[in-house]
């Protein structure tokens, strides 16, 4: 007779899986929800972006051009035109915020200057009025020599001064001749009046002048006047001058002006 042991196996205990837990309903759909809202979101700021930056190059254009004709500059004159903030509202509104025009070494009393032209709150209607226009002339060193078109004499800027100096020879000798000058305006002329003389070394009184040469130095010694208003429209006048960052500044201004070829084409006079 055959005997069969009899075995009892002690498996080991299996660890249970935890229980899946179920993404909750909608989850999923409110992430693609909002990146297809992230998308057009993207697309419509690049689209506007791309539509106000061609309304912008064109608005800018055109102003460019209507300022080469309205001051009367030549055609390969270049007009720089900022407009300032985003331009596809403001059209809409109908109305441009702040407009800036500049040009350098324009052709101005004889001479060459930079200019620089602010436009606020322009309106977009036929009229075309804006509520404030102001703007500045700028003359370096070289644009003022440039417009005083004396052979030998070179002007510079010194402190809140004008000054000119130039050689002078007689009698086989050299000696240098310098002025000092005091910028200012009247009756739309830019106005130089002499506050110093220089020979060689020397700094001569101007009433030292006058006692001993008399009328001819007190002819000399009279006020330099450069008209700019007959460069600059009928309707704008000058505001100041004086010399800032080593250069002549004239500013002229002039308020609530219908930009239209009746009113800025016509020129100012002096006098």
């Amino acid at each position: 007779m055959v005997m069969e042991s009899e075995r009892t196996e002690v498996l080991a205990p299996v660890a249970p899986v935890p229980a899946a837990h179920p993404e909750p309903r909608g989850s999923g759909r409110a992430g693609r929800i909002v990146t297809v809202v992230a998308v057009i979101l993207a697309f419509v700021v690049l689209v506007f972006g791309l539509l106000d930056w061609i309304a912008r190059s064109v608005m800018q254009a055109a102003i460019s051009h209507s300022a080469v004709e309205l001051f009367e500059l030549p055609s390969t004159q270049r007009v720089d035109t900022e407009i300032s903030g985003p331009v596809l509202p403001q059209l809409l509104l109908r109305n441009l915020s702040l407009v800036t025009l500049s040009s350098q070494n324009v052709n101005i009393a004889g001479g060459a200057a930079d200019l620089s032209i602010e436009l606020t709150d322009v309106s977009l209607g036929e009229q075309g009025v804006a509520r404030q226009i102001r703007g500045e002339a700028r003359f370096d060193a070289g644009q003022l020599t440039y417009m005083a078109g004396v052979g030998g004499m070179t002007f510079g800027l010194d402190g809140a001064d004008v000054t000119a100096s130039m050689s002078v020879s007689a009698g086989g000798q050299t000696t240098s001749v310098g002025m000092g000058f005091t910028p200012g305006y009247s009756s739309g002329a830019l106005t130089l009046t002499t506050s110093s003389v220089r020979l060689g070394e020397t700094e001569i009184a101007l009433d030292d002048l006058r006692a001993r040469y008399g009328d001819d130095a007190s002819a000399a010694l009279q006020p330099r006047a450069v008209c700019l208003a007959a460069e600059l429209p009928a309707a704008m006048r000058i505001t100041s001058v004086g010399v800032d960052s080593q250069q002549l500044v004239a500013r002229f201004a002039v308020d609530t002006t219908a930009l239209d070829a009746a009113v800025l084409g016509e020129k100012g006079t002096c006098g």
